[in-house]
């Protein structure tokens, strides 16, 4: 969910997105409805268009499109569409995993949606607004979808200049926060890089996206472990923007230290 392509009319070589085309309607179908909704309105399918590709690293496995909806309850977008496409999966990755393509990415996205839905009480806050889980007809055969807000903040990878230190040690205390939040959960990302962390330095506002790796409920043995690992890739992330190795030491005291 990094930032639009200059509309350039082509795609970036490094997509595999030959089935998608701007200005192109797709229809999904719910699997999984989005949180708190009583809503009837994304039960039925609902009619897509896309309207941009969004720029991911060329060793991103998912597709990533900015489309528009027409939610009465959340306005028309624009919104989010992580298609996770079988055509866009490497098959030895599948492989490893002992699945087959369709199954391997069915998965990828039915754990990023669980995720979402566990944490429900942070959307909006730490994470996107997630809109449910869909499946849609693709050249490869039926693939499936999550709809999420749009993040229209900069990814940390986005600010190549850096980022003053005060901004830093403010991101870095929110980003501990947030966190500590979500490892109560049972949840930890496992994939956190500069490309996946969002903040806003006019609102304060971070948010920490794709989740299609996460690990949830470790053992009790794992869990300092996995913890760590969270923290010390966002200790990572902010040093890409600037961050000293010598504030990246946990301070004394720190809440969030095991």
């Amino acid at each position: 969910m990094t930032q639009p392509t200059p509309e350039s009319g082509r795609t970036p070589r490094f997509f595999n997105m030959d089935q998608f085309t701007l200005g192109q309607k797709l229809t999904f179908e719910r699997i999984c409805p989005p949180i708190e909704s009583s809503s009837e309105e994304t039960k039925l399918p609902l009619e897509v268009n896309i309207l941009k590709f969004i720029r991911i690293g060329p060793s991103r496995r998912s597709q990533i499109l900015l489309v528009s909806v027409d939610f009465p309850s959340a306005g028309q977008g624009p919104f989010v569409a992580k298609c996770f496409d079988p055509s866009f999966c490497p098959s030895e990755e599948a492989a490893e995993a002992g699945q087959t393509v369709l199954e391997y990415y069915a998965t990828r996205s039915k754990v990023e949606a669980e995720v979402y839905e566990r944490l429900a009480a942070f959307q909006g806050q730490y994470i996107p607004k997630f809109y449910g889980r869909y499946r849609y007809a693709s050249t490869s055969g039926h693939a499936t979808a999550i709809l999420l807000e749009y993040v229209c903040n900069a990814s940390l990878d986005g600010f190549h200049d850096g980022l003053p230190q005060n901004e830093l040690r403010r991101l870095l205390d929110i980003g501990t926060t947030a966190l500590g939040a979500i490892h109560s959960c049972g949840v930890f990302h496992y994939d956190i890089q500069p490309s996946n962390v969002f903040w806003s330095p006019e609102k304060k506002a971070l948010r920490i996206v794709d989740w299609e790796f996460a690990r949830r409920d470790p053992p009790l043995e794992a869990v300092e472990d996995w913890t760590k690992s969270d923290r010390f890739e966002l200790l990572r992330a902010l040093e890409c923007c600037g961050l000293p190795r010598t504030e990246m030491e946990i301070p004394n005291g720190a809440s969030w230290v095991l």
